[in-house]
This record gives structure tokens, C-alpha cells and sequence, in this order.
């Protein structure tokens, strides 16, 4: 075998390997109700944690949305995630779009609503720098109701504000700043939800629908 053709075949499977992992669960493999979701993935996502407010989480595999009081260290916890858009032609038109997070863990306490605000960010922030401290200020785009108690699978925030957020994004990219998800309400307990990182098997996506005019 030429030296060329055997190149070839390792790009070929180290392609093939990368496009795999984008798009697997492999941790939770033997599960055959979890499928992988196909969208934009996630390209930088981190947890800000206001008890731990100097302390940088990017490179951690979960992110949490939340807020905890019996737990150290207490206080919110932020989830900041940002999907590169680029790839949708300027003059598309945005039919739909669903958040998908693989949720690990949940615990609702509450008696009242259990919502979360997802919000824009106004400026832009580094997976490997943010953290509580530096992290940017935010515009409220919508509330959503959070998964159940004990809920562990796919989760997904489609709520149509979603729509005009990622229209605004494809129209001027240089607006899209990533977003965060933040709990609506204060625990005496321990209330929120992990999930996969874009570091763990699977991803948080993005997935947008279009048409072109």
C-alpha cells in the first residue's frame, strides 16, 4: 500500500471518527431510547456559580441551572451555551427552532412554578475565562417550565421567542453572543437540573429550521 492511499484512509476514519462523536451518546450507549439529536452543537458552553463566583467551569461535562441553599456552595447557577449559526444562509427565513439538552439530574421541591429565563447575552464571554464575577450582563428572551422531578432524558425548550432570537442571529451574526439559562425562583433547598456539556457524550444542540425566500 502507497504511503498516499494509507494517508488517505486515516483521514478518512479520523473524519469519520469526529463526526461520530459529535452526534453520539456513547456513555449511554446501551440505552436504546436515547438517540443522538442532529443540530448545531454547542461550541463553547460553561456553569457560572454565584457561591463560587471567581471559579471558572468551562471545561467541566455538566452544566447546571439552579439554585441551592442546603447544598455548599449555595446560591444560582447559571448555564452559558453558544451555537454557531454561521452555517445558515443570511437570507434564510427561521420556521422553528428547539433547544435539546440531555438532562442528568432534577430535583423540583417546589410547591409553585418551577421556570427558568433563558436570556441573551450583551456581550461576549470565553468558555476557559467566565465566570460568575465576569460574566455578561443578559436580555430575557423567555421563561420556560423546567423538567419534572426526577427526569432524566432529552429536554427540549421550544418556545416560539426562539424563533426571533435565532432571526436576528442569522440576519447579523455578529449578534449572536451565546445565551444562558437561569432559574425564575429562590430555593430553601436544592432545585434545578445538570446536564450534558458539549465536553460530555451528549451534546447540547440547536436545532433550526429554514427556508430560503
Amino acid at each position: 500500500m502507497s504511503r498516499k492511499i494509507a494517508f488517505a484512509i486515516i483521514v478518512l476514519l479520523t473524519v469519520s471518527a469526529l463526526l461520530m462523536a459529535q452526534f453520539s451518546c456513547n456513555n449511554k450507549e446501551d440505552d436504546p431510547t436515547i438517540v443522538p439529536v442532529p443540530g448545531i452543537v454547542a461550541i463553547m458552553d460553561a456553569t457560572v456559580c454565584e457561591g463560587q463566583p471567581d471559579t471558572n467551569e468551562g471545561s467541566s461535562t455538566i452544566l447546571t441551572a439552579g439554585d441551592q441553599l442546603t447544598v455548599a456552595p449555595a446560591g444560582e447557577r447559571r448555564a452559558f451555551l453558544y451555537f454557531n449559526t454561521s452555517s445558515i444562509p443570511t437570507t434564510a427565513i427561521v420556521d422553528s427552532v428547539e433547544l435539546h439538552l440531555y438532562v442528568t439530574f432534577c430535583v423540583n421541591t417546589l410547591a409553585a412554578g418551577f421556570t427558568f429565563s433563558l436570556y441573551e447575552a450583551d456581550m461576549a464571554w470565553f468558555e476557559s475565562v467566565i465566570t460568575w464575577t465576569n460574566a455578561p450582563a443578559l436580555t430575557l428572551v423567555v421563561q420556560f417550565t423546567g423538567p419534572a422531578d426526577g427526569y432524566t432524558s432529552w429536554f427540549k425548550v421550544t418556545e416560539p421567542e426562539l424563533i426571533a432570537m435565532v432571526q436576528g442571529w442569522v440576519n447579523t451574526p455578529a449578534t449572536n453572543l451565546g445565551i444562558a439559562i437561569a432559574p425564575d425562583f429562590t430555593s430553601a433547598d436544592v432545585d434545578g437540573f445538570d446536564c450534558d456539556s458539549r465536553e460530555w457524550s451528549c451534546r447540547p444542540n440547536l436545532v433550526v429550521d429554514y427556508h430560503l425566500p
